[in-house]
């Protein structure tokens, strides 16, 4: 609940995974994964996203994953649209 928006994210190779709202509604997050790890992420909204959830708002923020890999510069960019409910 509260708009919070929960992604599970798997890492290819050892590097650094970055997840970010494309509009600035979602706190960005970033960890240093292992090879073959899975982590489940929690993105918080930002203050201005749960007031327009609180005021029945339907919000809707592109999700943009980017894994720079150990040692390269090339990185890997995957996005989709989430739902931010009340």
């Amino acid at each position: 609940g509260g708009g919070r928006v929960r992604v599970a994210v798997r890492a290819a190779a050892a590097g650094r995974m970055v997840l970010r709202g494309a509009g600035g509604k979602l706190a960005s997050w970033s960890h240093a994964m292992r090879k073959g790890q899975t982590l489940r992420v929690t993105l918080q909204p930002s203050k201005a996203t749960r007031k327009a959830l609180a005021r029945g708002r339907h919000v809707r923020e592109r999700v943009s994953a980017r894994f720079t890999a150990k040692g390269k510069a090339a990185t890997t960019r995957r996005s989709g649209t989430v739902r931010l409910r009340r």
